[in-house]
């Protein structure tokens, strides 16, 4: 990028935080309030402060229509929760790995199964009925504070106590569990799924019975929304459940899975389903008001739908659009709820580090060829929105491509014509054959969407030969960053605006996937690592989108929305947006039957 060109970028995008950004405000320390938003200014050694992510709010640059489908109404404000009932939901495949920190998030049945036993510091609570946002919450952490820009001081709740198994017998949680947890996955979390939240902590330890900190080797001003609210990182585990010696395994759910969450691990059927039971010792007053979860493991779509519609199951999470269109024309008293992903659809990452891909004029091409707005319309039902990097409902973090200059704005629009010039002028006027390695295991509309951007590359002449991979082999490989040519995955990394510094060249193993070393792009992000002002995070983080697009570093598909299908007595489950951030909505579920 020219100079001209950068400053002329930093200026717009200056201005667009000024008028998008929350006004700067003062930083009380978090406490424990059902949903703080704190934001404020960079704590130094002599003054202590805390940062939240504020609640995030609508940002333009959604296109079609991704707004928020109809969500179950909400309860009169006389009706009362009622207790009893066990919520069938559906997963499409059994869990290959219990445990959560060897082999975290390989897939989401044990997303699911993870939120109901375990409990983080912080977490994303769920969408309200009336709205898409998931502001982050206190959790098993009663307050937090920076010390400095490198320690984040946590207290914990006083009040928690592991589920009443053995051998931990509803012990109270102490600092030294927390302590043990963070340990434990830095030393034994070596995956892409984890080594990105890991990495900049140094050290943590028990400064109190019921106080931790957190040791960072640079400023980490996102160590609370991203630490200690990973989904595949911060459940606290007791040591003593995972057997004698320093290499403990929990891999076993019947008897190492003992957690603070609202449910209990009761059986597992291999193929069958996987079963909790209602903790009654739960933190949290009054809840859960379930009796107890089962997650049916249907592979088969039409099965899943078919059990749904016959009352076998309560409720279909991450519903396929074509099932959606299916059950508004079709089961006029089903409750559809959607979200734009918060996660992001999907993200192609580059080998930019290699031939033909180390030429930005082959990456710009990849991107041009694709017809995001004809995915949406063919693929999402007209729902869904065209992305730089990060989904609108972070609000100010994202940016949208309509605020990109028209200069870089035009290397994520629809330009076949342009795609071929620039293809021709990096030596390849007749295309080129190449790889993408993927997986079908996400199913529709995820396969279809890949389908229909593999047709689009081969009409500018770019030739892709998908390898689809099992489950297993596809964690062990694209997902860590291991692929040849072009890899896809449903990774946060390009998309969750807390997790862009895996963008940077040194970043750890499996974060940075598209193997970028851009030491303009290092800058922004080491940076945007030391930004304790909200304002500056956001500045920061679109400037992190728009290099990004600039050189074309990924292909992000466009965004759709997040469907549950509902039978119309499931009360207060609030709008699906993603699993990794459906913590709460089993622990506030009911049944009005």
């Amino acid at each position: 990028m020219s100079p001209r060109k950068a400053g002329a970028l930093l200026g717009v995008l200056a201005l667009l935080v000024a008028a998008c950004g929350p006004a700067a405000t003062a930083i009380p320390t978090a406490t424990a309030t059902p949903t703080p938003t704190v934001s404020g200014a960079r704590p130094t050694a002599t003054t202590v402060q805390a940062t939240v992510a504020p609640t995030p709010t609508k940002a333009q640059g959604v296109t079609a229509a991704a707004t928020p489908t109809s969500a179950p109404s909400p309860s009169p404000a006389a009706a009362k929760p009622k207790y009893g009932g066990v919520f069938r939901n559906y997963v499409i495949r059994d869990i290959r790995s219990w445990d959560l920190q060897k082999d975290p998030g390989s897939d989401y049945p044990l997303q699911y199964s993870q939120t109901a036993a375990f409990s983080r510091l912080v977490q994303w609570e769920h969408a309200s009925a009336d709205s898409c946002n998931n502001p982050l919450g206190l959790n098993l952490a009663e307050s937090y504070k920076f010390v400095d820009d490198r320690t984040l001081e946590v207290k914990i709740r006083g009040d928690v106590r592991f589920h009443n198994k053995p051998p931990v017998n509803g012990r109270l949680l102490t600092a030294d569990d927390v302590v043990f947890s963070f340990r434990r996955a830095k030393e034994v979390g070596r995956s892409g799924a984890i080594t990105p939240y890991t990495a900049l902590m140094e050290k943590v330890e028990a400064t109190g019975t019921l106080t931790v900190r957190f040791y960072f080797t640079e400023p980490y001003a996102m160590a609370v929304q991203t630490l200690l609210a990973a989904n595949m990182v911060a459940f606290v585990l007791p040591p003593e459940a995972g057997g004698p010696g320093p290499d403990k395994d929990y891999g076993n759910p019947s008897k190492t899975w003992i957690g603070t969450g609202p449910f209990m691990f009761k059986d597992h059927v291999p193929g069958v389903k996987i079963s909790f039971t209602r903790n009654p010792d739960y933190f949290k007053p009054g809840k859960p008001y379930l009796d107890g979860l089962d997650h049916m493991i249907i592979p088969d779509p039409a099965t899943q739908s078919a059990s749904f519609i016959s009352g076998k199951l309560d409720a279909q999470l991450r519903v396929p659009p074509t099932v959606v269109d299916m059950y508004r024309k079709t089961q006029p008293k089903v409750v559809i709820s959607g979200c734009p992903y918060y996660a992001g659809f999907g993200t192609i990452w580059i080998r930019t580090d290699k031939a033909p891909f180390n030429d930005v004029r082959v990456r710009r091409a990849l991107n041009m060829a694709i017809d995001r707005q004809a995915i949406i319309d063919t693929l999402f039902l007209g729902e869904g929105e065209i992305l730089t990097l990060v989904p609108s409902q972070y609000g100010g973090y994202s940016l949208a491509p309509k605020d990109l200059p028209p200069e870089l704005r035009q290397y994520i629009e629809y330009r076949p014509e342009e795609a071929k010039k620039l293809l021709a002028e990096a030596g390849f006027p007749n295309g080129f054959k190449t790889t993408l390695e993927t997986t079908r295991s996400f199913g529709s509309p995820f396969n279809e969407s890949q389908e229909a951007m593999i047709a689009m590359w081969a009409k500018v002449g770019i030739k892709v030969d998908p390898i689809w991979y099992e489950t297993g082999r596809y964690s062990e490989t694209t997902l860590q960053g291991n692929y040849d040519n072009l890899g896809w995955t449903r990774s946060q990394q390009a998309s969750d605006p807390f997790a862009l510094s895996s963008l940077h060249s040194k970043s750890e193993f499996g974060s940075n996937r598209s193997h970028v070393a851009d030491p303009e792009l290092d800058k922004i992000i080491e940076k945007y690592r030391a930004a304790f002002d909200v304002n500056d995070q956001m500045l920061y983080t679109r400037q992190i989108q728009a290099r990004a697009v600039d050189q074309a570093y990924v292909v992000q598909q466009p965004n759709q929305l997040e469907y549950a299908a509902l039978h119309p007595y499931v009360k207060d489950f609030g709008r699906m947006s993603h699993q990794s951030r459906s913590a709460n909505l089993f622990e506030r579920m009911w049944f009005d039957k």
